[in-house]
């Protein structure tokens, strides 16, 4: 049977990750599950930079996090992390994040970000390559072949 969370990252809860009650101010925990992702790709052979060289950024397009108890100053917690669903079109990570001595669980969620191909990268226009224009600009491929024409600042 497949474990199902193949990644565990444990982390301290930092004095700076708190709001003056000592409670782990809400958007930390999108910061956690940022270190459980880069844990499970590096348990799968894979460095976010390698990516990211190669073009690869995989941004947000969907991001949830459900709080079910708060998380405190100098708190051990356990950020588990698995691949939920890998597509042509997009890659899923599912979260959980557990008070690492008593396993409450404290948070749970879930990230979607666009995966396949790097992003287009914007082509020069000139009268060259694109005679009967008279214009130079650059051509930034979108989506289906759509050709954005963004006309260059004048010298």
């Amino acid at each position: 049977m497949k474990p199902r969370y193949p990644a565990e990252t444990r982390l301290r809860v930092r004095y700076g990750e708190t709001d003056r009650m000592g409670i782990v101010y809400h958007p930390n925990y999108l910061v956690y599950f940022e270190l459980g992702r880069i844990e499970l790709l590096s348990a799968l052979g894979i460095r976010y930079s390698d990516l990211e060289s190669q073009g690869y950024l995989l941004a947000v397009i969907d991001a949830r996090c459900r709080y079910l108890a708060g998380a405190r100053y100098d708190d051990p917690l356990l950020v588990r992390t698995r691949l939920n669903d890998v597509g042509a079109a997009r890659v899923s990570f599912e979260y959980e994040i557990v008070h690492e001595q008593d396993g409450r669980r404290l948070v749970e969620g879930d990230a979607v970000r666009p995966a396949g191909l790097p992003p287009p990268s914007p082509a020069p226009v000139s009268n060259d390559n694109t005679p009967g224009l008279g214009c130079r600009g650059t051509v930034v491929r979108g989506r289906a072949g759509r050709t954005d024409r963004q006309p260059r600042a004048s010298a």
